[in-house]
Formats: structure tokens, C-alpha cells, sequence
């Protein structure tokens, strides 16, 4: 797709709109989950090339991060295995949304066999990533415990963290903006001032 194609249009159906929005909100979330993933990775990778030889109950380097720095641990994996998951179905779902008048028969096809060759990868790593998980039964698991323990390490905290406290104003922004962008089709075409 050609530059500016997600921006949503008049002449668009609100399916088309939707799609439109959802993409774009995927591909900012891949981008962030990299940078997430890069940044706590090189965080995690300095820290514990500063610490000492310890005495630890774990068999193996996995085991030793999920016992000392499951936070880390986890935020890197879901972060990186999600930054790539949510740009595919970004990039299919780019594919899926119609072009308009200027769109042919023959690139419409292709646009459908690109958009289903890769959401059907998308299941294949899925399946595969499953298959080869350590600690947990299977990736849906995995998010969940990561809610428990990020709850444990931002939320459940007293006194709370100032820098946490600091982004929490920012935080409930983005959700009112979410459901003000994702709900409110009638200011869709509403110019700002």
C-alpha cells in the first residue's frame, strides 16, 4: 500500500474504517514492543554480566532468569514474539483492506493471498511457539502470568513508585483515546480547529 493509504477517508464503509485504525494501532504496537524488547533486553543482558557467580537452585540459564528476573524474563519474550505477531497481522490486514476504484481484480487477489499466507503463518508460529515453551502450558498462559507478576511489580507496591504514579495521567489517556477512537465514528470527519 502506498503512503497515507491508512488514512481514513469519507468515502470509506466503517468496516473499512475500523480496519484502517486497527492497522495503524498495530503497527505503532509492534514498533513499541521493539523497543521494549530491545531496551529490556540490553538492561536485563548489563545486569547480569555485573553480577557475581552465585549459588542457585536453578538447572539452566532460563531456569536462573525465571527464578531471579522473571519480570525481565518474561517482558523480553512476550515482547518480542508480540512486536512480530502484531506487525504480520498489521501487514495482512493492510493487504485485506480494499483499495478502492483504483484496485484491479488481479491486485485484489493477490492482496487476499498475501493477507491469508500470512495470517496462516502467524498460526503456524503460534502453534510452534507452543509447542516449545518452557515454564508454561502454552502462550495465552504465559500473558496471563505476566499480567500477575507486572501487577506485582508496578501496582502492588507501597509505597507506590513515583515514576509509576508519573505515567499512570498518561496511561488513563491512552484509554479514553483508545475508546474515543475506536467508539466515536461521528467525529471521524470532523475537522479540528
Amino acid at each position: 500500500m502506498s503512503s497515507g493509504s491508512l488514512d481514513v477517508e469519507q468515502s470509506d464503509k466503517k468496516w473499512v474504517r475500523l480496519a484502517k485504525k486497527v492497522t495503524r494501532l498495530l503497527l505503532v504496537s509492534a514498533f513499541i514492543l521493539q523497543i521494549v524488547c530491545i531496551f529490556c533486553t540490553t538492561i536485563l543482558g548489563t545486569h547480569l554480566l555485573s553480577l557475581p557467580a552465585s549459588k542457585t537452585q536453578a538447572v539452566s540459564a532460563l531456569g536462573y532468569l525465571k527464578e531471579n528476573f522473571e519480570f525481565e524474563y518474561l517482558t523480553s519474550r512476550i515482547a518480542f514474539i508480540q512486536g512480530l505477531i502484531t506487525w504480520i497481522v498489521a501487514v495482512a490486514l493492510e493487504h485485506a483492506i480494499p483499495q478502492g476504484l483504483n484496485e484491479t481484480e488481479a491486485r485484489r487477489r493477490m492482496d487476499v493471498l498475501i493477507a491469508s499466507s500470512l495470517m496462516c503463518l502467524v498460526f503456524a508460529m503460534l502453534s510452534f511457539y507452543n509447542g516449545h515453551m518452557n515454564f508454561y502450558k502454552n502462550y495465552f498462559d504465559m500473558l496471563c502470568h505476566y499480567g500477575k507478576v507486572t501487577y506485582i511489580q508496578y501496582i502492588h507496591q507501597w509505597p507506590p513508585r513515583v515514576l509509576t504514579v508519573l505515567a499512570a495521567p498518561f496511561f488513563f489517556t491512552s484509554v479514553v483515546y483508545f475508546f474515543k477512537v475506536f467508539l466515536d465514528f461521528d467525529s471521524e470527519d470532523k475537522k479540528t480547529r
